[in-house]
Parts: structure tokens; C-alpha cells; sequence
């Protein structure tokens, strides 16, 4: 009668044993993508190509704790081998596999969320699964942004090719010169000032400058600018000028992602919580020509629906008071904007035809 007893609990503790690798299992693997997406979603969200952000995923897990694996047990196997009575091991090769993953795991992520603070999993937050996302190719491949401080609460950035030159230029001469340039700035004091082959933007930043209060002897000139990336040079307020190039605000880049790539102007701010913003959480738009169009998208992150709602009534009421003369030179020359809000946060949308741009100017001046 005991036989069968006993083949009973030989088989309920072959399914647990099946059951606990099971479970173990899924749990390596669960860290392994850990390992593997928090270092390469981080540098995804800063602005690293998507290439680089998969070699720093692939350096953590597996490059590193295998490699220190195999190295290891190699010299383990040259000891046991030279010994003349190989030692007992108390673990198995899979056991230190483990060991030295968990080890990699604490010491580079642990540093990491050292290093960065919340940074680290915030990008891991937005950007978990950035490995099967098409890379926009945002505003962020421009050099210049680089330059952009980690504490920067806005960043415009204009880069005009040929087509935006001969687009603004309809709507009026003056624009065909477009320089291309990056503008960040904090509060009401600090100001980063990039331009590329166009000395003729410095009388603007000179102007921004003298509105921050910036003294005249330290206004931005040609023989005070400081040579950048890409053929770039920037000036940057006094107290601004050690944090430049130590990486853009995460906050940013990652509202820079929603920018595509051919966009030809782009703006992205997150307002500090010290700072009276009217209810704005933060925000991005951009613009850029398809075929004969210019199109002009954004969304701003309020701070609840109540202030998205709001913003939404306040904008359309002042579009409304400029008169019915704007929504119907847009309808008759080809153009559109829209305005709608969807919980907290307030989206538009507008369209000009390139083809009637003067015709559409002169009836919004009529």
C-alpha cells in the first residue's frame, strides 16, 4: 500500500520542482529585459541615436555578465585542473551566472539611478518599449542641442532648408534669409544663444539679452562667441555658461521626441513649478512644408482638464474676437486651424497653402 503513496509524492514534487523553474525562469527573464531596458531607454530618452541605445543595452545584458562568465569559468576550470584534488563547489555554473547578473545589474543601474536620480527610470517610464518605436529623427539630431543646459525650461530651434526659405519668403521678403538657430532659456535670466553661418541673429540675441538685463559689456558679439558643434557658436549669460553641453533636460528631450523629423521650426518648454505658467505643465510645436503646405501642430500639458478646458474657451474666444475675417481668409485661401482639447491637454493644428500665401496675407490685412 505505501507504493503508491510514495509515487504520489514523487510526482507532486516533480511538479513543483517544474513548477519553481517555471516561476524562476520567468523571473531571470523579467531582470534580463530590466537590464537590458532601463540603461537603453535612458539613453534613448537623451537624445542617444537608436543604434547606441541598443549597444548600451546590449553591453549591460548580456555582453557583460557573460563575458565575465565565460572568463571566469575558464580560470576556475585552469585552478580545479592544476589542483591536486580539485575543491568542492557549493554552487553550479547556472548559480554564478546568476551572481555576477545580479552583480552587473546593482553595480551599473545602481550607479546609474545614483548619477541621475529619478532621470534614470523616468525614461524607462516613457520610453519602455523605444526598441520597436520608429526613431523620429526629431530635433534632437541637430548638434546644436547639445549645448542646451540640463535645467533649460524652453528651447526654440529653427533649421530652414531651401523649400522653408522660399515658403517664407512669399509671405514675405525679409523672411528668405532664415538663420539657423538654437535659443534656450530658465526663468528671466539666463539665455543660451546658438547660430550657424549667420553673424546677423546676434542683434536678436543682443536684444534678449538686454531684456534679461544683461550689462552691455557682456552682450553677445561676434569676438565673445565660443565655438560649438557642427560649425555652431553660442554665447550664454554669465551664470548660465558651465552648464552648457551637459545634457537637455530629459523633460524636454522627451517632448522633443513628438517632433518629426522635417520639421523645419520647433519649440518645446516645461516651466518650473516655482513659475507662475497659467497652468502649463509644459508643451512642443513645430512646423514643416508638405508639398505645397505649411503646417503648424503642438500640444500644451496643462495641469488638469479643468485648465485644459479653459485654455481651450480663452483661445478660441480670442480667435473669434480678432473677427470672422481670419477663419474665412484661411477657408478662402486654402487654410485651416483647429483647436480642441482631450483631458488635460490642449492640441491644435493649422495649414496655410504656399501657393496663395500673398493673397492670404493681403486679406488678413484688408
Amino acid at each position: 500500500m505505501a507504493a503508491p503513496h510514495a509515487g504520489c509524492n514523487a510526482s507532486a514534487m516533480a511538479e513543483r520542482r517544474i513548477g519553481a523553474r517555471i516561476t524562476s525562469g520567468l523571473f531571470l527573464v523579467l531582470v534580463a529585459l530590466l537590464m537590458f531596458d532601463i540603461p537603453s531607454s535612458y539613453a534613448f530618452v537623451r537624445g542617444a541615436p537608436w543604434w547606441l541605445a541598443l549597444a548600451a543595452g546590449l553591453v549591460v545584458f548580456p555582453a557583460l555578465p557573460v563575458t565575465w562568465h565565460v572568463l571566469g569559468e575558464r580560470k576556475r576550470k585552469r585552478v580545479r585542473a592544476a589542483a591536486k584534488i580539485p575543491p568542492k563547489s557549493s554552487t553550479t555554473g547556472w548559480e554564478r551566472l546568476l551572481f555576477r547578473g545580479g552583480a552587473v545589474a546593482v553595480v551599473v543601474i545602481g550607479g546609474l539611478a545614483f548619477a541621475t536620480g529619478g532621470d534614470l527610470f523616468r525614461g524607462m517610464r516613457r520610453h519602455a518599449l523605444w526598441l520597436f518605436a520608429r526613431d523620429p529623427g526629431s530635433m534632437l539630431s541637430d548638434p546644436a542641442l547639445s549645448l542646451v543646459p540640463p535645467d533649460a525650461e524652453a528651447v526654440f530651434w529653427a533649421r530652414p532648408t531651401p523649400a522653408m526659405r522660399d515658403a517664407m519668403a512669399r509671405i514675405r521678403k525679409d523672411l528668405s534669409d532664415m538663420p539657423d538657430v538654437v535659443v534656450a532659456i530658465r526663468g528671466k535670466h539666463d539665455l543660451l544663444a546658438v547660430e550657424r553661418g549667420s553673424t546677423q541673429i546676434l542683434e536678436v540675441y543682443a536684444s534678449l539679452a538686454r531684456m534679461l538685463g544683461v550689462p552691455g559689456d557682456a552682450l553677445p558679439r561676434s569676438e565673445t562667441l565660443q565655438s560649438g558643434p557642427d560649425g555652431t557658436r553660442w554665447w550664454a549669460t554669465p551664470g548660465w555658461r558651465a552648464k552648457v553641453g551637459t545634457g537637455m533636460p530629459v523633460e524636454l528631450v522627451d517632448l522633443a521626441r513628438r517632433i518629426p523629423g522635417d520639421a523645419v521650426v520647433g519649440v518645446v518648454g516645461r516651466p518650473e513649478s516655482t513659475h507662475d505658467a497659467d497652468g502649463v505643465r509644459g508643451g512642443y510645436g513645430y512646423a514643416r512644408i508638405s508639398g505645397s503646405t505649411l503646417e503648424i501642430e503642438g500640444e500644451l500639458i496643462m495641469e488638469s482638464a479643468d485648465d485644459a478646458a479653459n485654455l481651450d474657451r480663452d483661445a478660441s474666444r480670442a480667435i473669434d474676437d480678432a473677427g470672422h475675417d481670419l477663419k474665412a481668409c484661411l477657408r478662402e485661401h486654402g487654410g485651416s486651424f483647429d483647436l480642441d482639447h482631450d483631458g488635460d491637454t490642449v492640441t491644435f493644428h493649422g495649414s496655410v497653402d504656399l501657393d496663395d500665401a500673398e493673397e492670404l496675407v493681403r486679406c488678413m490685412q484688408e
